[in-house]
């Protein structure tokens, strides 16, 4: 459920294995990605709040219009995340080809929420990186990741995957926290102390995102990601993000690294 944010009725067993492995290990930003996403943007004119509604495109260029203005260029890039395609909340002109948009339909999007809690002091091991769960219920806070280990703050951070994460997100911060003390309490015993502060996220109600990230679904292959790296309009539209990556989906060195590939086809 971490891994892909689904169900394993809702993977594809088949395929499943398609992706690849990257080399070197994995590694905490104590900061944050906020970080690496501010050094990338340096210097860059990026228009804040302006919602995408649709995308023109013809021979001549592209016309994007959002809920501000309207945005002229001879090349589109779309980064918009698979679930927003999903949604077709931006409207294309004239429409994808019918092989896009059945690539967008085969490939589904898995939630894996987060939900992170800081106490007046840790009461866990903290030389600890993960702390496993094994709970009655299939797939409740199966790990918890230790920031403190990285950061000396007594902070915790829970994952919610599939169903679950889907759960918590109608739900109030106040029940989410009665619902993860219930959890750490059976862990660590009744006398652990409350969080001072905590943060949910609720991936599958952003209207951005709709969704944390892509697998492949049933009827689904590794092609789909192919599918939806191809430009279309003659290369006046380009596609990026997690879901156009055949070898790395659902990574960030991934939508970074084919991120440049993109830009290459425009420089």
């Amino acid at each position: 459920m971490v891994t892909t944010g689904s169900e394993l009725r809702d993977l594809s067993l088949m395929h499943i294995g398609d992706d690849k492995g990257f080399g070197g290990g994995d590694e905490l930003f104590p900061g944050g990605y906020k970080q690496i996403v501010e050094y990338l943007s340096n210097g860059l004119n990026i228009k804040l709040g302006q919602i995408v509604q649709s995308v023109e495109y013809s021979e001549k260029g592209v016309t994007v219009t959002t809920s501000k203005e309207k945005f002229t260029g001879d090349i589109a890039i779309v980064t918009v995340p698979l679930g927003v395609l999903k949604k077709d909340t931006v409207k294309f002109s004239p429409p994808l080809p019918k092989a896009k948009t059945d690539a967008i339909n085969r490939l589904n999007m898995g939630v894996l929420n987060k939900i992170a809690l800081k106490f007046p002091k840790p009461f866990w091991p903290m030389e600890r990186h993960f702390i496993g769960y094994v709970s009655d219920k299939y797939g409740e806070y199966p790990q918890f990741l230790n920031i403190g280990k990285y950061t000396s703050e007594p902070i915790l951070l829970g994952f919610r995957g599939g169903n679950f994460a889907n759960a918590i997100e109608g739900k109030s911060d106040q029940r989410i926290s009665s619902e993860v003390m219930s959890v750490l309490k059976k862990m660590f015993g009744e006398g652990i102390s409350n969080p001072e502060k905590m943060s949910v996220a609720r991936w599958n109600s952003d209207k951005f995102a709709y969704g944390s990230y892509s697998h492949i679904s049933p009827g689904a292959t590794g092609m789909d990601y192919d599918i939806m790296a191809e430009p279309v309009g003659g290369g006046k539209v380009l596609f990026v993000g997690e879901a156009t990556i055949r070898k790395y989906p659902a990574t960030v060195h991934g939508a970074y690294l084919y991120g440049l590939r993109e830009a290459a086809r425009i420089t």
